[in-house]
C-alpha cells in the first residue's frame, strides 16, 4: 500500500488478484486522485482466498491487458 503514495500522473496502474484464476479489479489507467482512492480501497479489501497460486498465469494475464485504454485516460473495465 505504501508504494501507491509514490505514483504520479505519468504512471499507468491496474489491480489484479489471482489464485487458481485471475480477476482484474481495476483496469489499466492513468494515476489520478480518483484512481488512487480506488487503488487504496482495492488493496485494503482484496481477500486472499482464490485457491492455488498460478503466478505464471497471473503474470501472463496482466501483461496481456490492453494498455491503449490507459494511454487514452480511459478506466472502464
Amino acid at each position: 500500500r505504501a508504494a501507491l503514495d509514490g505514483l504520479t500522473a505519468q504512471d499507468r496502474v491496474s489491480v489484479s488478484r489471482f489464485g487458481s484464476r485471475v480477476e482484474h479489479l481495476l483496469a489499466p489507467g492513468a494515476e489520478t486522485h480518483r484512481t488512487l482512492r480506488d487503488l487504496k480501497c482495492a488493496v485494503d479489501t482484496i481477500p486472499a482466498d482464490m485457491g492455488g497460486t498460478d503466478m505464471n498465469g497471473a503474470l501472463r494475464a496482466v501483461f496481456d491487458l490492453d494498455l491503449s485504454a490507459a494511454d487514452d485516460g480511459a478506466t472502464d473495465h
